[in-house]
């Protein structure tokens, strides 16, 4: 939009200069080749500002940029857990992920809290058990 609003000044203003300019000209045998003049230098102006604004339009009407991966990492992977206690029937009312960003190889998560009434080594199991590579607390 600002694109827009700076074509549109450059144009009023390239039109009130040419006009006041051309009120000074003498007439007589010069005016024809003077007003050419002011033609060619207005059309001019007026192309040379199309490029910015078309670039200026197409930014302001960009789709919007999708998530980092490493940002969106964490809510997929509670999303994971979330289904897969659903599907164990185990109800529970949240899930905590602690995460450690300062891994070489991205975000790790590195603890899983879920608040439930389950069992917890029922919850474990479902989670990964023993095998998983991060702590598993169960709080009721």
């Amino acid at each position: 939009m600002t694109a827009l609003r700076s074509f549109a000044a450059a144009f009023c203003t390239v039109c009130i200069m040419t006009g006041g300019l051309q009120l000074l000209c003498p007439a007589g045998r010069t005016e024809k080749a003077v007003r050419y003049a002011f033609g060619l230098i207005f059309i001019l102006c007026v192309l040379s500002a199309v490029p910015g604004v078309k670039s200026a339009v197409n930014s302001d009407f960009q789709l919007p940029q999708t998530e980092n991966a490493a940002v969106s990492a964490p809510s997929v992977t509670k999303a994971v857990f979330e289904t897969a206690l659903r599907q164990a029937d185990i109800p529970f009312s949240q899930i905590e992920l602690c995460t450690d960003n300062s891994a070489a190889d991205g975000i790790n998560i590195t603890k899983v809290t879920v608040f439930t009434s389950a069992d917890a080594s029922t919850v474990r199991r479902v989670l990964g058990g023993g095998d998983a590579p991060y702590e598993i607390e169960v709080v009721g």
